[in-house]
């Protein structure tokens, strides 16, 4: 497959994580298998996903812009919750 797909992680309107390019396979699935690490000094206001791709006979339409952003819902930052671990 020639088209790929990487995302880019955006904290408050700042990108802070890009996955590496990976292949568009033939189910129209892409298997990313990255860990990103993120240190959060404040609370965030907002939080997104930029998907890309290329390789696309678009004459390059979709390499610099996203096919999608996708706003992450974030709980009030004065939500009391039990406190869980991430692993």
């Amino acid at each position: 497959s020639r088209t790929r797909v990487w995302f880019r992680i955006f904290y408050n309107g700042h990108e802070v994580c890009k996955s590496t390019p990976q292949p568009l396979e033939r189910q129209f699935t892409v298997t990313f298998n990255q860990k990103f690490s993120i240190r959060l000094q404040e609370w965030p206001e907002t939080l997104s996903v930029q998907i890309f791709c290329d390789g696309v006979p678009s004459k390059g339409i979709f390499n610099d812009k996203p096919l999608v952003e996708i706003f992450l819902p974030l709980p009030s930052r004065y939500l009391i919750s039990n406190y869980s671990p991430v692993s």
